[in-house]
């Protein structure tokens, strides 16, 4: 029983393994995609905006602080005559507590949240086209690698052709001809290694930033793969996972919801906040036994009571916040609305790229560049042996590396938009990434 047990699980491993190496992402680039989510100095930006809105979400929950009011002065009791005849002072105090107009802090709050929903969907975003910017960039460093390789492959046979023409002694003018069409081929060729070498520096720059490198620390571009899965996909599911999940979408969806929000709480904002509190007044004062009153003594007053203050909405109701708020809401809904257009043309477009990628790649015959390879190869040593001219030599290493140059360009175009698709999704697209 144990051995049919390790049998069984023996077998599961070998059948699910070719599917996760062919579905699953090169642990090379999967590493490269870890390292930029890690260190890319613009995510920090990102971050810091979820806490921004955090902070404004704590500060829009507290209360206001109550406002404490003090008043006093002196006082000075004068008889029938104008004389004074006693003095004394006086004092009030009122401790006030504002409280907003029931629903201002609900809304205000409600607001808050979306800010803080926004700014969680926006680093989400940014690090959904980060991870595939550098996924993009890794594979074509790869693909400039091996344009490099073929191309200085084909070089490298040329040079060796020529020092070999230059050792033999020239038979003619045929000969010196030859020689000197080779020598011209390789000037052209050193111009597509040059624009090759300077394409590769400028992909492996924009890769070291994204990593968060310095720019002397090199991409090790030796295990990097060239692109070579594409699954069949199909255009109706892709726009409606694109309508579920697009990132952006979603970030309209929320403002819309936000403009709401801000167009009601504009118009509770026509009704006043108020503050309430007690307050306390006292009256001391002492008067002389002199004048016609002919009364001395001391008078104490304690005045409790209870303070409401509030404006009197009669000039300001709010009305041009409420329009603001109402043309926002509108552009807010204008906005999702031409993002949903948007949305659905880059889908499409992306998907008739992918498809017609694919498609160059299925037609092309299994094994074509090691048969042009070979080929070249055969012409190389047919020239060598004086059987074939050397335009067909030429046109043969032009061929091969045309050819090589064309396929691995139609795998890149289709992995671009590949990602492309991944990134309007929500990174929703099937396994693989």
């Amino acid at each position: 029983m144990r051995r049919e047990r390790i049998f069984l699980i023996s077998f599961l491993v070998f059948a699910i393994q070719p599917v996760s190496l062919m579905t699953g992402e090169p642990r090379v680039v999967r590493d490269l995609v870890e390292e930029a989510l890690r260190n890319n100095p613009e995510l920090r930006f990102f971050e810091a905006q979820i806490e921004v809105a955090k902070g404004n979400r704590i500060q829009g929950g507290l209360w206001r602080n109550p406002e404490l009011s003090s008043l006093g002065g002196p006082i000075t009791v004068l008889d029938g005559k104008g004389r004074e005849i006693g003095s004394g002072y006086w004092q009030q105090h009122q401790l006030l507590q504002p409280f907003e107009f029931p629903g201002k802090a609900t809304l205000r709050k409600a607001i808050l949240d979306r800010d803080m929903d926004l700014a969680q969907l926006g680093l989400e975003q940014f690090r959904l086209s980060l991870a595939n910017r550098v996924r993009f960039l890794a594979y074509r460093l790869a693909i400039l690698r091996s344009n490099s390789t073929t191309a200085s492959e084909i070089v490298q046979r040329s040079r060796m052709l020529v020092s070999l023409l230059k050792k033999r002694r020239l038979a003619g003018i045929v000969a010196l001809l030859d020689l000197r069409i080779i020598e011209g081929n390789l000037v052209d060729l050193g111009r597509t290694m040059r624009e090759l070498e300077q394409e590769r520096r400028s992909v492996a720059s924009e890769l070291q930033g994204l990593l968060g490198r310095s720019y002397d620390e090199p991409v090790l571009e030796a295990g990097l793969p060239v692109p070579n899965w594409f699954p069949s996909l199909g255009l109706s599911e892709l726009l409606q996972t694109a309508f579920l999940n697009s990132l952006p979408l979603r970030m309209r969806q929320i403002e819309i919801g936000k403009a709401a929000k801000l167009v009601d709480y504009q118009k509770l904002g026509a009704f006043p906040d108020f503050s309430l509190g007690p307050f306390l007044y006292e009256e001391n004062s002492q008067v002389s036994a002199r004048g016609e009153a002919r009364r001395s003594g001391v008078e104490d007053f304690f005045y409790p009571g209870v303070s409401v203050t509030l404006p009197l909405p009669i000039w300001n109701r709010n009305t041009g916040n409420i329009v603001a708020a109402q043309a926002a809401q509108k552009q807010a809904e204008a906005l999702y609305r031409t993002y949903q257009k948007q949305l659905q043309a880059a889908v499409l477009s992306r998907y008739a790229v992918y498809e017609r990628a694919r498609k160059e790649l299925a037609s092309y015959p299994e094994g074509l560049l090691e048969e042009l390879h070979r080929a070249a190869d055969l012409a190389d040593r047919q020239y060598r042996l004086g059987t074939v001219p050397v335009q067909t030599f030429l046109e043969m290493q032009r061929q091969y590396m045309a050819a090589a140059m064309a396929l691995r360009a139609a795998r890149l175009d289709a992995e671009a938009a590949l990602l492309d698709l991944h990134t309007l999704t929500g990174g929703k697209l099937p396994s693989g990434f």
